[in-house]
């Protein structure tokens, strides 16, 4: 079990790598090399032949991407960091929240390139969802393990009135 739990924090620390690259890249990239923002208009201009106003689309589907980009910071970092206990999923979302401030500083600094609290904010609740997800799945494997202990305790129980021998 134990190789099992290294194995698990190794891949973990692994893609956590892989993302930390991702969002400096997102960073640094001067803006006029994000696809990305061409894809916002893209979008905001189709939900604006439903009526809704194009800046405000815009403006959300941005903060949708800003959530999003955080989640996998908020599922990577408490395997690969051994932060699993409640304290650390709470620290989690307080560090997302923190690399989050430190990127829209610097960004303070890079020509074209726009700070926003909103995306602090975004960040954060992707940062949220992250650890949600990993608190999920800890409740849903902590109620399969009970299913499974009061299960055998039934078997257990069956068999010895089977026998004879009571409860």
């Amino acid at each position: 079990m134990r190789n099992r739990a290294g194995l698990g924090r190794a891949v973990a620390l692994l893609l956590l790598a892989v993302n930390a690259v991702l969002l400096v890249l997102i960073v640094f990239l001067p803006p006029e090399d994000h696809q990305a923002l061409d894809l916002v208009w893209v979008l905001a201009d189709f939900a604006g032949r439903f009526g809704v106003p194009v800046g405000l689309a815009a403006r959300v589907i941005e903060f949708g991407a800003n959530i999003v980009l955080f989640v996998p910071f908020g599922l990577l970092v408490p395997p690969a960091l051994g932060w699993l206990r409640p304290w650390g999923l709470v620290g989690t979302v307080v560090l997302g929240a923190a690399v989050s401030t430190a990127i829209e500083t610097i960004q303070l600094f890079i020509p074209g390139r726009v700070t926003s609290v909103l995306d602090v904010i975004a960040n954060t609740l992707g940062t949220l969802c992250g650890v949600l997800l990993i608190a999920l799945v800890q409740a849903w494997r902590r109620e399969e393990r009970e299913r499974r202990r009061l299960a055998g305790m039934g078997r257990i129980a069956a068999e010895r009135v089977r026998s004879g021998r009571g409860m």
